[in-house]
């Protein structure tokens, strides 16, 4: 039973063409872009010529990725789509998992399997900080679609979703600037989903941020991974923190919530206290 490949693409020519290398294996492959300004294309249809223009991941579009996925759903010749990132890599004993469940699959009612993905970051190994993780990216056409969400998105499907033990190789970011620019966009479309659910202003920030590093650098172990982990607990502690932060501006614009929150006083307090202890303990001016 055949099987497409699908990757989503903007401006991935420095890392597109070693993720379509691992994916040659594919009865079809098919590549989304959203209108890159690189040789993202060329590179493409060095591969395929199933290049399709997309701009479902614009400003003017809520659905963000679940639409641009859901689009190459409806452009795909097979019955199976499988979905690897432009910074992933197909290993090949998860290309030879995916080919024999297909095979062997239809009396099952499998409609989706989920795959293992080892992450890097930087270049780094991150078994800590990150570990390995499972996401949907095997889906049988027609009878799976991606769910509404702008950012972190998920499927709907009513059928059996199986586990696949193959792994997927993700080369995230090139620089902490890299990340940082990322992680500002994906809060911004955290606060999007907040908005949409209607859901209440965090009440902790901080307690919760600081709970997040803990969690990563005590519970995960990211201490074992020295600068890097420290360096990855701080960041996705931001980025708890910076949802907060964005969803409190949006907030605190339609007048639902007053600038200046009384909840905060505390803070107010200590760091009133924090400065007089520094202030005395500081050494003197040098003239």
């Amino acid at each position: 039973m055949p099987v497409s490949v699908v990757v989503l693409t903007f401006n991935e020519s420095r890392r597109l063409r070693d993720c379509l290398e691992s994916v040659r294996w594919a009865d079809e492959i098919v590549v989304v872009d959203g209108f890159s300004t690189d040789d993202t294309v060329a590179i493409a249809k060095e591969f395929t010529g199933k290049v399709l223009l997309s701009d479902r991941l614009g400003p003017q579009n809520p659905g963000g990725f679940s639409d641009q996925r859901n689009f190459a759903l409806q452009n795909v010749s097979s019955p199976w789509a499988f979905f690897i990132d432009a910074d992933e890599r197909c290993s090949p004993e998860l290309a030879a998992e995916i080919q024999k469940m297909v095979a062997d699959e239809p009396a099952h009612g499998v409609t989706a399997c989920q795959v293992r993905r080892k992450e890097f970051f930087f270049g780094v190994y991150s078994p800590h900080s990150h570990g390995i993780g499972s996401l949907v990216r095997l889906v049988r056409t027609g009878q799976v679609r991606w769910n509404d969400r702008a950012v972190h998105e998920g499927i709907e499907t009513s059928g059996t979703v199986l586990q696949l033990q193959g792994m997927l190789l993700h080369h995230s970011k090139d620089s902490i600037a890299d990340y940082l620019a990322t992680q500002n966009r994906y809060t911004s479309l955290e606060v999007e989903e907040l908005v949409k659910q209607n859901s209440p202003l965090l009440r902790r920030p901080l307690f919760e941020s600081f709970r997040t590093f803990c969690n990563m650098y005590v519970y995960k172990g990211a201490y074992r991974e020295g600068a890097f982990g420290l360096i990855m607990s701080v960041f996705m502690a931001s980025y708890t923190f910076q949802t907060w932060t964005k969803h409190w501006e949006l907030e605190m614009k339609a007048g639902r919530i007053p600038a200046t929150n009384p909840r905060f006083r505390v803070l107010e307090f200590a760091a009133a206290r924090l400065r007089a202890v520094w202030t005395t303990l500081r050494p003197p001016r040098q003239e």
